[in-house]
């Protein structure tokens, strides 16, 4: 599950696991940990990705990217409302 990016059916499934074993078995606890943590990145908004810059992007970049982006987005020009929002918001 944890290779396939399946979070939510991973922490369901070692939350399981560890209950099963009575909350012993410290391997199961640290995947459990692993797939918690990962879940929430997973539901984390990643800005960079949606502006399509690196993370070390300075502010020029972010800049450039946005109104690149905005031009492309924008309702306007017939793209939907919810990705030029996901741009405002980034």
């Amino acid at each position: 599950m944890l290779v396939k990016e399946e979070w939510e059916e991973a922490v369901s499934m070692l939350e399981k696991a560890f209950e099963a074993t009575g909350r012993s078995d410290r391997d199961f606890g640290a995947r459990l940990q692993k797939a918690q943590r990962l879940l929430k990145q997973s539901k984390a908004k990643d800005y960079p990705k949606i502006l399509g810059v690196s993370r070390a992007a300075d502010a020029k970049i972010i800049k450039k990217a946005f109104c690149s982006g905005a031009k492309t987005a924008h309702p306007d020009k017939g793209c939907s409302e919810q990705k030029m929002a996901a741009l405002n918001e980034a």
